[in-house]
């Protein structure tokens, strides 16, 4: 008998055996309002971006894009609240392993 780890979906069980690694190819520190920067290695066909809110008060998602041609991250101001009084927000790219 095999042991190991299954996870739900919406349909059924997978075991993580049968899953892709992916790994984190950049992180980026937001600490202002609005800004862009480069993620030369990042590929939105194969990943996601996982969204880290460092406050522990006030929600603060930014308007992000990624442009998948020329590599470029832009965020704008909050979604939610036109206070703009949180902008401690983590952007980590995670990828699928070839």
């Amino acid at each position: 008998m095999s042991y190991g780890i299954e996870i739900s979906t919406t349909s059924s069980t997978k075991n993580i055996a049968d899953s892709s690694p992916c790994r984190v190819v950049e992180l980026i520190q937001v600490r202002n309002v609005t800004g862009s920067q480069v993620v030369p290695n990042y590929d939105s066909s194969k990943g996601f971006i996982f969204i880290d809110n460092l406050h522990p008060v006030y929600p603060f998602i930014h308007n992000i894009t990624f442009n998948n041609s020329t590599k470029v991250f832009t965020w704008g101001p909050n979604l939610y609240s036109s206070a703009n009084n949180n902008d401690s927000v983590d952007y980590y790219f995670i990828m699928k392993e070839d």
